[in-house]
């Protein structure tokens, strides 16, 4: 589908979500973005069922994806939903300080993602750098620009 088709579909829409997905004997089960196989992507109104699912290669190019609509789409709520929690956001900031927060309480290693989505660490301070060469998340946040 491509980015036209898609803003056509949208604009009745009211949220997006994106969701890490692992099929599994013919099912599609949420997971953690540690063991996930390609993000899942869906819409529809704010609390009615949702239509889709758009398969992804991975979530940071889904947030890219969703990050694109919703500039053509401004009404559009954007959400995430995964092991590390159910969270909204509406840019990389407050995507990586959301699931930060979210996910430090079963991985302390999202404190250091934390502090760089507040502001109080610099994206190129070298523990950053090395903690994002091996974080597709931190590492997608960082390349947008946006921190």
């Amino acid at each position: 589908m491509t980015s036209s088709e898609a803003i056509a579909l949208l604009n009745a829409a009211e949220r997006l979500e994106i969701r890490p997905v692992f099929p599994i004997e013919g099912l599609i089960m949420t997971t953690a973005l540690d063991d996930y196989v390609y993000a899942e992507v869906r819409f529809g109104s704010a609390s009615g069922p949702l239509a889709g699912p758009w398969s992804i290669d991975n979530v940071e190019n889904a947030v890219d994806w969703a990050l694109t609509i919703k500039e053509k789409v401004p009404s559009l709520r954007l959400r995430y939903s995964g092991f590390e929690g159910d969270i909204e956001f509406s840019d990389w900031r407050s995507f990586l300080l959301s699931l930060a927060q979210s996910a430090m309480d079963r991985d302390d290693s999202w404190y250091l993602a934390e502090q760089v989505a507040l502001g109080a660490v610099a994206p190129d301070d070298p523990a950053v750098v090395a903690f994002a060469s091996h974080d597709p998340i931190l590492a997608a946040a960082i390349a947008s620009g946006t921190l």
